[in-house]
């Protein structure tokens, strides 16, 4: 796949995360389940065909957004068993980590629109 076309793909893929998350005022989902499970998956797939289309030229980068991506899992796992008051330590550090991931998924689509195509080679020697 070619590395703008991934990019692409990338955007499209956070639009869809970020409509599959919306919620009502009381914090229950607007959208079907299966909706979300998709997007999460879309996002996951996406993650790792970054991560091996840029791990040669831009290791740095998909290491941070894989260590982005883990972190907001667990803090995304967390606020779903833990009431968590508005305003608390771990909102706050639970945002900061959504910012942080917005930024290195950003930081890989300029990356991945300004690296040229690697060409996998198919079959032995």
């Amino acid at each position: 796949m070619r590395n703008k076309l991934l990019a692409v793909a990338g955007i499209v893929i956070r639009v869809l995360y970020l409509v599959s998350s919306a919620t009502d005022q009381n914090g229950a989902p607007l959208m079907p389940a299966a909706l979300v499970l998709l997007s999460g998956t879309a996002e996951l797939a996406f993650v790792v065909v970054a991560t091996i289309s840029l791990w040669r030229n831009a290791r740095a980068v998909v290491v941070v957004l894989a260590v982005t991506e883990v972190l907001l899992l667990l803090f995304e796992a967390l606020a779903l068993g833990v009431a968590m008051p508005y305003g608390s330590v771990a909102v706050i550090t639970r945002n900061a980590m959504r910012v942080a991931n917005l930024i290195s998924f950003i930081w890989v689509i300029v990356k991945l629109f300004r690296t040229p195509a690697t060409r996998v080679r198919r079959g032995g020697g």
